[in-house]
């Protein structure tokens, strides 16, 4: 089975491309991101998992994956992303902290999984 970093676009550059100094610019890295790189979503799902806080993942800044949180997605993904975290023994605590709800709606959102299977 192919690990998604060995298929990964920026395997083929300089590393410290997706990691600018403050006040650089990280459009070169996104440009190589979003080319697309076969890994771009695998990729976007491990920062937000394991909460990168610094550089470039997925095509996204750390800040946009802040304010991304998980607002853009919505009830129905944002359900299954947790109940993934879960199966993959992710705290609720954490994934309401990564997902950017309260521990209230993970559960409730992970509720409502089960009430449907």
């Amino acid at each position: 089975m192919t690990n998604w970093r060995d298929e990964a676009l920026c395997r083929q550059v300089d590393g410290n491309l997706w990691f600018p100094e403050k006040g650089a610019s990280n459009k070169p890295a996104k440009r190589i991101c979003n080319t697309p790189c076969p890994s771009r979503i695998e990729c976007l799902d491990y920062a937000l998992t394991t909460g990168q806080g610094f550089g470039v993942w997925g095509g996204l800044s750390a800040a946009e994956r802040k304010d991304m949180g998980m607002r853009d997605f919505n009830r129905e993904r944002r359900a299954e992303r947790a109940a993934r975290l879960v199966a993959g023994g992710v705290e609720i605590a954490r994934i309401a902290e990564i997902i950017g709800v309260t521990e209230r709606t993970v559960a409730r959102d992970l509720a409502q999984i089960r009430r449907e299977a």
